[in-house]
């Protein structure tokens, strides 16, 4: 059974990351529910997820058979085909250039959060750093837009090496030199991002990011045997890496100012669990909002007001400070709050099906080479929605003009340093 689980499965499919996320929460939750103070779920609460999963399901099934009917093939005499190519030739310079950057963004980062842990206990000052940082960043003044508009350059082409290093990678042409300037802009691109959120968030949105960026660029149109093959690899690295993010998860939580049990799982557990709980706690007292969108969409609001669909007097909540634990809530809790069930398996839906176009009709069935490796970076940036989706409601990050310029300028740098090199179809990898 097991043998025929690693054949089927795909690891990074839009509805295995979205239900693996939920059943990872819930056991979580499940495990250290005395931490919580809750034994179990309401009927209500258990209906909603159970629904909305098999939704999902059932949404990216629909689409993935539609992208095979629609799929073209360019040679009908041949079942499989296999796109090679040579290495990917990034220039060195633009390595450097990045690295320059993440570490110019990483010291101003620092000089912001000295002016909170240059007197005091670290832990307390880099848990008010980061309270500013959720509710009153403009008190940075101009300085902090100008970091976060570096942090987006920093990002854009951080994202892009992750796509160009595991392509190389794959293809077994990547050089020791150039995999140790990947690692350095990796290195302090990360830095760079924890100490300006002051969160670690970002960090494991970036390294989800690497693994799925991986997993899809080795198992593009392979056999069975490679597939089996690199299913059990990918096993490998998720453990291997799971082994190590426990600990560093669990110590940066501590440098950001998080206040968690002095046990590694057990703190991992109630962070991977408080979204469940977040979610019960709507549920349970009925939440509900004063605007149409107000906690859904908070990204959207001053577009709102400016098509006049909201009153100029109405603020978004994007932060949720009602629950004592923590303001997290599942993708699901936040839609619930602003719609009810039946909107919320509308959002569900329309998720999946963005989510599973994306992937099968952009990526798994796509013959335009071109499109398909800015595609895939795209999904790379986004996919951490669904890696979250049992913990928090992210996919309204994505919802905003920040990202819609990052995939502006993703494809802008994809054609102005990636070149447009030959392609060669052949039969099937082995």
């Amino acid at each position: 059974a097991f043998e025929i689980f690693i054949l089927k499965v795909n690891f990074v499919s839009p509805s295995f990351l979205f239900t693996a996320s939920f059943l990872i929460c819930l056991c979580s939750s499940v495990a250290i529910s005395e931490y919580w103070g809750f034994y179990y779920l309401n009927i209500e609460t258990s209906r909603i997820i159970v629904t909305s999963i098999i939704l999902f399901v059932i949404v990216e099934e629909f689409v993935r058979l539609l992208s095979v009917l629609f799929k073209k093939v360019p040679d009908s005499n041949k079942k499989f085909y296999y796109i090679y190519n040579k290495e990917i030739p990034l220039p060195t310079s633009i390595l450097y250039f990045s690295i320059l950057i993440s570490f110019i963004g990483l010291l101003w980062s620092g000089y912001y959060i000295y002016g909170y842990v240059r007197s005091g206990d670290w832990v307390s000052m880099m848990a008010e750093y980061k309270d500013v940082v959720n509710q009153d960043a403009k008190s940075f003044g101009s300085g902090r837009i100008l970091l976060n508009q570096l942090m987006k350059i920093s990002t854009v082409i951080n994202y892009i090496f992750i796509f160009v290093f595991n392509y190389n990678s794959v293809n077994l042409v990547l050089s020791k030199k150039k995999r140790r300037l990947f690692f350095f802009s990796f290195l302090f691109f990360l830095l760079f991002r924890f100490f300006l959120s002051g969160g670690r968030q970002g960090v494991f949105y970036f390294l989800v990011a690497f693994l799925t960026c991986y997993y899809i660029l080795s198992t593009y149109n392979v056999s069975r045997e490679r597939m089996r093959k690199v299913n059990y690899r990918f096993i490998k690295m998720f453990i291997v890496i799971l082994c190590i993010v426990l600990p560093l998860f669990y110590f940066m939580g501590r440098m950001a100012g998080r206040k968690e049990s002095d046990f590694i799982l057990e703190a991992s557990m109630a962070y991977l669990s408080s979204g469940i709980f977040g979610f019960e706690n709507i549920v349970k007292d009925h939440y509900t909002s004063t605007y149409w969108g107000e906690i859904s969409f908070p990204n959207l609001f001053s577009i709102f007001k400016f098509l006049g669909v909201m009153p100029q007097s109405s603020e978004p909540i994007s932060f949720l400070p009602f629950f004592e634990h923590g303001n997290t809530v599942s993708i699901l809790g936040r839609w619930y709050w602003d719609f009810g069930p039946l909107g919320t398996y509308v959002m569900v839906s329309i998720t999946s099906c963005l989510y599973s176009l994306l992937y099968y009709f952009g990526i798994q069935n796509s013959r335009r080479l071109i499109h398909r490796n800015i595609l895939v970076i795209i999904y790379c940036v986004i996919v951490y929605v669904l890696y979250f989706a049992g913990y928090d409601d992210l996919f309204m990050n994505i919802i905003s003009l920040n990202y819609f310029l990052i995939f502006f300028f993703i494809v802008v740098v994809y054609y102005l340093f990636i070149p447009q090199f030959c392609v060669r179809v052949t039969k099937m990898q082995k």
